[in-house]
């Protein structure tokens, strides 16, 4: 079995949507992130309990945490390629 975006060059990839960027990537973080905390603000009005706040010192908190880490190592990685490619032209 071969991914789908491995079946394509990298021209065919972009003209396919299936090429994404470093920060198309981070920017899908961000917003699916958001999409979590507000869903979470929604369930917490009828779970609010002992039980829901463990899950969220347990889950979520360290979920936001290692994603804004994430997204800030794609911010370096985006600069390290672009320098790359200015470097190679």
């Amino acid at each position: 079995y071969q991914p789908v975006a491995a079946r394509f060059t990298n021209g065919a990839r972009k003209r396919a949507g299936l090429f994404m960027g470093v920060y198309e990537g981070r920017g899908q973080l961000a917003k699916a992130l958001n999409h979590l905390q507000l869903s979470w603000e929604e369930v917490k009005f009828g779970w609010n309990d002992a039980a829901s706040a463990r899950f969220e010192k347990k889950f979520l908190e360290p979920l936001a945490t290692d994603l804004h880490a994430a997204a800030n190592a794609m911010e370096h990685i985006a600069m390290v390629l672009t320098q790359v490619r200015s470097d190679c032209q």
